[in-house]
Order: C-alpha cells, then sequence, then structure tokens
C-alpha cells in the first residue's frame, strides 16, 4: 500500500491541484486494471528470459546474478539451504 500511494504520488504532474491530479491517475491505473483483468493478453510478456531466469508464479521471476560479487560463509550457507529446500 506504501509503494503503490509512492508511485502515485510521484505521478502527479499539476502540482497546483494535486488532489485532481492524483484523483486522476488513480482511475486511470483502476481503468488499466480492469482491462488487464477482462483481456489478459493485451499484458506485455517477456518471451526471451535470460537462462538464469526462474519462473516462481503469480508473474514473478527470480532472476539471476548480474555482477559477481563473494558471499561470507553465512549467507552463502543460507542461500545454499533455500535451494536445496526448494530444488532450484
Amino acid at each position: 500500500m506504501e509503494r503503490t500511494i509512492g508511485n502515485l504520488g510521484e505521478e502527479i504532474q499539476l502540482h497546483s491541484d494535486p488532489y485532481a491530479n492524483l484523483s486522476q491517475r488513480i482511475l486511470e491505473r483502476a481503468c488499466a486494471n480492469t482491462l488487464y483483468a477482462l483481456a489478459p493478453d493485451l499484458l506485455h510478456t517477456v518471451d526471451n528470459l535470460p537462462a538464469s531466469a526462474h519462473d516462481v508464479g503469480e508473474h514473478y521471476l527470480l532472476l539471476g546474478l548480474h555482477e559477481h560479487h563473494e558471499m561470507d560463509a553465512i549467507t552463502l550457507n543460507t542461500f545454499q539451504r533455500f535451494s536445496d529446500l526448494y530444488h532450484w
């Protein structure tokens, strides 16, 4: 909820009447969400996912590393246990 409020606040373009502008942005977003719910094919899908990407469902992806960083032993152990638990 806080993220949505923050995103809507960033979208305000006319600062002389922010509440009217915010209401308009909310209405536009509600209309778009209604269209996506009625016609899911309108949503853009990513067909060319990186080889390291893993679809975790509900329209979420787990993306692989973009940079290489060394992890300490505790963090590495935690990730390995998580990975073993979910068989990735």
